[in-house]
Formats: structure tokens, C-alpha cells, sequence
């Protein structure tokens, strides 16, 4: 499926509104705000279907005697799928620790951990305004790039000019990541034009707006991911008490 630019997308807006003059009501910057409020939008409607939509895989890399490790940067309210430890052959899942006495347990594993003891992690905030970090039991006993990490990212934005050093060329050279969903946006960014120019077609447009949520809304929901219905059986506890 086709990835869009942030210039496709505005042009086609620009275009079909006849925004292109130098002196027409929205401005690059303002019509920026508005395509990301559009992604905005879809993006809460993709997580609450089907987040695994989003799902990527990254690398942790190890520090001997550290136990604290930053999560991707654009990772999406701190939703981990799975961690997972892979060093040559040996590979297993690093469980979050979330027993009766988690703390107890955490304290546990740290102290009397070995060179054989498999990691596990819970999550801390240590320091008001920072982000949370995965903090590993015990700390790495190991340099290296051991650990995978799949997670849930978030919709990638596009750049105000300024932004991490975005210039107008970078903005607009931003690929848009949602392909299927680039004509929603492309409408809900038109209904807002109306709306700011109080324009008479609103209320048409915003007709087309619904519809075509609908549309994207009934997809997702009929996407099967893995052509399988069948929901894994947890058969952690036994495996764990045997």
C-alpha cells in the first residue's frame, strides 16, 4: 500500500479548497496542527481495535550492573507486548514481576541472583517529570544487545518547522503511516477549513467525514492478523508451580 508525504496530503487539501494562494486563512503551520490532530484521531481509533497495527520490535542493550533502561522513544503510553531475552541459543520471555509480594519478590531475585537466574523487570518512576524506566531483576550481569523489546509505537506526527530541527523540506518530506486512513484525514482536515471560514458545506462534509470513519472502523475490525481465531491458553501458573 502507497505511504503518503505530508505534501501529498496537503496539496490534495490546498487543491481541493483552493488554499493556494499566499494569503488564504490557514496557514503551513496551522494546517500541520490539523493533520495531527486528523492522525490524532485515527490513531485513538486504531488502538482501541487493533493496537497490534502498531506493533514494533527494538533492541535493549545490556550494561553490566545496570538495572534501569529507557523505553523507545516512540513507544505509545508505555504499552510493552513483550520483552524478550535472546543471547545465541538460550531465549526466553522476561516476565513482569506481578505476584501477591512483587516488591518482596523483586528484592528477592536481586539479592540472591546467579549467573543462571532469568531476568525479570517492573516498572518505576523515580523521578517526578521523567519518564518511567524498565528496571531488570536482577541488574544485567552481561554487556550486550540481549534484550528484544516489542511494543506498541505511537502514529508518527508531523513536524512543526523548529521541531528536533524540522525545516519545511523535513515537514513535508514526512511520510504519513497511516495509508489507509490518509482520505479520512485528508476530509477531517477539509471539515475543520469549513469550519474556520463558517463555509455553508460543513455540514455535508461532516456527513462524509462520519461515513468514512465508519467505513475505516469496519475494516479494521474485520482485519484477522494471523488467519486464527483460537485465543492461547496462559498455561504460565502450572509451569510455574511444577
Amino acid at each position: 500500500m502507497k505511504l503518503f508525504t505530508y505534501q501529498e496530503l496537503e496539496t490534495r487539501v490546498r487543491n481541493d479548497l483552493d488554499l493556494n494562494d499566499s494569503n488564504n486563512f490557514i496557514g503551513s503551520e496551522e494546517m500541520v496542527s490539523l493533520f495531527n490532530e486528523a492522525l490524532q484521531d485515527a490513531e485513538s481509533e486504531i488502538m482501541s481495535l487493533n493496537q497490534d497495527y502498531f506493533l514494533k520490535q527494538a533492541t535493549i542493550t545490556l550494561v553490566q550492573g545496570q538495572s534501569a533502561y529507557s523505553f523507545p522513544t516512540d513507544i505509545y503510553g508505555q504499552k510493552i507486548r513483550s520483552l524478550m531475552y535472546v543471547n545465541g541459543p538460550k531465549i526466553y520471555p522476561i516476565i513482569r514481576i506481578k505476584e501477591l509480594h512483587e516488591f518482596y519478590k523483586y528484592e528477592e531475585v536481586n539479592y540472591y541472583a546467579t549467573g543462571e537466574t532469568e531476568y525479570g523487570y517492573i516498572l518505576l518512576n523515580q523521578t517526578a517529570g521523567l519518564e518511567s524506566k524498565i528496571s531488570l531483576a536482577p541488574p544485567a550481569i552481561e554487556d550486550g544487545p540481549y534484550v528484544r523489546i516489542y511494543y506498541i509505537r505511537h502514529a508518527q506526527r508531523i513536524p512543526l518547522i523548529g521541531e528536533n530541527g524540522a525545516t519545511r523540506a523535513t515537514q513535508l518530506a514526512t511520510i504519513v503511516d497511516l495509508p489507509e486512513w490518509a482520505d479520512y484525514m485528508i476530509q477531517f482536515v477539509k471539515c475543520r477549513c469549513y469550519e474556520k471560514e463558517m463555509d455553508p458545506r460543513l455540514p455535508a462534509a461532516l456527513e462524509a467525514l462520519a461515513n468514512r470513519k465508519k467505513m475505516m472502523v469496519e475494516s479494521l475490525s474485520k482485519q484477522v492478523v494471523d488467519n486464527s481465531d483460537d485465543i492461547p491458553m496462559d498455561i504460565q501458573f502450572y509451569t510455574e508451580h511444577n
